[in-house]
C-alpha cells in the first residue's frame, strides 16, 4: 500500500503554546478524501487530534478547513501527498482543525 505525508496545524489556544505543524505518514488508497485521512489519524495514530465532521457527503459544511491555503470540505477534497491542513482563519479557533463556525473573528490586513 502507498503512503502519503500530510501536515496538520495543531493548536490548543487554552494551553498557551504556539501553533505547530505536526507531520503524519499514513496509508493511502486511491480516492481517499482528507476526512478519511483525519479519521485514520484519530482512530489509529493520535486520538488527541481535534477535527469535526457530520454527514460525510458535503451537506452539513462542518468539515470546512484550509488545505494548502484553499478552503475545502474535508469530506469532498481528495487527499494528496504533502498537503498542509489548517483551520479556517476567519472563525474563532477552538482546537486544532475545529473552529466555532458561529463566531467570526476580524482578520488583520495581510492575513
Amino acid at each position: 500500500m502507498d503512503t502519503v505525508t500530510i501536515k496538520v496545524r495543531r493548536h490548543d489556544p487554552t494551553a498557551g503554546e504556539p501553533p505547530r505543524l505536526e507531520e503524519y505518514r499514513i496509508p493511502h488508497q486511491e480516492g481517499m478524501r482528507i476526512l478519511d485521512a483525519l479519521l485514520y489519524i484519530y482512530e489509529e495514530v493520535d486520538p488527541s487530534l481535534a477535527h469535526r465532521y457530520s454527514c460525510k457527503i458535503g451537506n452539513c459544511k462542518v468539515c470546512q478547513m484550509k488545505a494548502d491555503g484553499k478552503t475545502v470540505y474535508a469530506c469532498q477534497e481528495r487527499l494528496q501527498d504533502g498537503m498542509v491542513l489548517e483551520p479556517l482563519p476567519s472563525f474563532e479557533e477552538v482546537r486544532d482543525l475545529v473552529c466555532n463556525l458561529h463566531k467570526r473573528v476580524k482578520l488583520m490586513v495581510g492575513d
